[in-house]
This record gives structure tokens, sequence and C-alpha cells, in this order.
């Protein structure tokens, strides 16, 4: 007699960040937790010198405050976001020839919605039922040879060129290159993952997916993929790592 009352759904989520073995992390995270929504942030500096954590370290902020400060929503609040991020980190250049950039990855939980998008090769990796439903498509020289037919998506965590990237926040802009997805009704069960290259070329689909299954919870679940990415990376040079795991009860 009471189906006519909504349930709202419980979100948990927890992050992780670390060198690697690399003389410091350029990655960024932010999370902005408020009535309206729910953002998640991750964003991979490139550039080296600390250029790459300026630039990083500015998108994930500059998107913060849009997502405080927007009244949007949908893909116009994410294209908006993206606009804005560009924006900051030009403007943090000095020089515009400089190579500061950075990639980013943006999850937007409002009411019962979730839409993300992204610039770069930070993923964001959707999960329903603890089964792997998609990820976001990399903005890679691999990914387009992916989308021609010329090698298979498994190739991409080992290609050559797996580093080389058509579009970031940082370098001009021929239009925004922000691809957000379609926006989906959560639901108990779902999952998330936004995570750098760095988490993500040392772990398979697959054994995200496996993890998830055995977790009891959100931070289990990062903790066991955390531990799963050191050990498949060994003694190997390793990028920094980063990812936020988001959980919908």
């Amino acid at each position: 007699m009471f189906d006519f009352l909504k349930k709202t759904h419980k979100i948990t989520y927890a992050s992780v960040s670390f060198d690697g073995t690399r003389p410091y992390n350029e990655d960024s995270l932010k999370i902005l937790d408020t009535d309206r929504r729910k953002l998640f942030i991750l964003a991979d500096g490139l550039g080296g010198c600390g250029d790459g954590k300026l630039a990083s370290q500015t998108a994930v902020d500059s998107a913060e405050d849009t997502g405080r400060e927007s009244t949007g929503s949908g893909e116009t609040f994410l294209k908006e976001l993206f606009e804005t991020a560009q924006e900051s980190v030009t403007e943090k250049k000095e020089n515009p020839e400089k190579g500061m950039a950075t990639t980013m990855v943006v999850l937007d939980i409002e009411g019962k919605t979730a839409q993300w998008a992204h610039v770069g090769d930070s993923r964001l990796y959707f999960f329903r039922k603890n089964r792997f439903e998609a990820h976001t498509k990399d903005h890679s020289v691999p990914q387009m040879l992916v989308n021609i037919g010329q090698i298979k998506e498994s190739e991409i965590r080992h290609h050559p060129d797996r580093s080389s990237l058509l579009h970031t926040i940082g370098y001009p802009w021929d239009g925004n290159p922000c691809e957000a997805s379609e926006q989906i009704r959560i639901r108990s069960g779902d999952a998330f993952l936004l995570c750098s290259d760095g988490f993500w070329e040392n772990i398979e689909d697959a054994e995200m997916e496996e993890i998830l299954a055995q977790s009891p919870d959100v931070e289990t679940w990062l903790e066991n993929m955390t531990e799963a990415v050191k050990t498949h990376a060994g003694d190997a040079d390793m990028d920094n790592c980063s990812a936020i795991c988001v959980y919908i009860e």
C-alpha cells in the first residue's frame, strides 16, 4: 500500500592515488557531495616537472567549482564543466606552447540518474549487478586504430603509441572534444570505477568484475583491485595510479 513512496539510493565511495615508480604524482582527484549532486572527478596530468600536476589540479578544482555553482544538468552541464576546465588550464600556462595538459573523467549523479564524460585516456567503467557493462573510449592513437579495425581493443594496453593522445585539456581545441554518455537511471547494485591509465592498464575488465563480485563493500573492491594492479605491474616502470570507486545501494 506504500509503493508510491520513492526509495532513495545510498551512494558510497572510496578513492586512492599513489606515485607508482615515478618521482611525483601528477594525478588529481575531487569529490563534490551536495544535496543536488554527487560529482566524482579524476584527472591525469601530462607534461612532467610538475606542470602535469598543476594542470590536473587546476582542472579538478575548476570542475568542482562548476559542479557547485552551475544550475545546469545532463550533457549541457558536462560540456560546460569541460569548457571551463579548458579555460582554467589554458590561463595557467605561461607559454601557450608549453606541454602542460591533463586528461579528465567525471561522473555526475543527480537524484536517480547518472551520466559521465571524459577527455583523454582516463576511464570510467560501469558495472551492473557485478557484470561489466561498458567503459569510456580513449582519445588516443591505439583507440583510433581499434575504431578502424587495425588492432583489437585488447592490444591497447601494450601498444607502442599507448600514450599518444588525440585530445587533452590544455592543448587547443577545435570544438569541445568532451564525450558524454547517455543518461542512465541508477539501480541498486550499480558500480562505477573512474581511473587513470596507470591503473587500468594493469588490470583487465574481467578481473575488475571478479573482484567486484567478491567484495562486500566499496572500500574492499578498491583495496583488492589496487593490490592486483601493484602485483601485475611488478618491478616494471609504473605510472601514477589513481582511482575512485562508487557503489549504488
